[in-house]
């Protein structure tokens, strides 16, 4: 009979600071998506607009700086700032 300290082991290690760390920048992506598609969306009037006009006005919201669309376009995007 094999004594317990004579018995193969294994060690299973899990770092749950990676798993937040990887969750973080998932959250962080989908809610910038979440934020653009509401920016885009207050672009288009009820009775419809064409791409180029929702295009036009969503450069004006990026021209007014990163204040007027907190988080929905990435830093180099946002009023030039980096």
């Amino acid at each position: 009979m094999m004594h317990l300290s004579e018995r193969p082991r294994l060690l299973v290690f899990a770092d749950n600071r990676q798993d937040a760390a990887f969750q973080a920048g998932w959250m962080r992506d989908h809610a910038r998506r979440f934020r653009l598609r509401a920016l885009i969306s207050q672009q288009i009037p009820k009775t419809g607009t064409s791409i180029g006009d929702i295009v036009h006005g969503l450069d004006g919201c990026s021209r007014e700086g990163p204040r007027a669309v907190p988080g929905a376009l990435p830093r180099g995007l946002a009023g030039g700032a980096v």
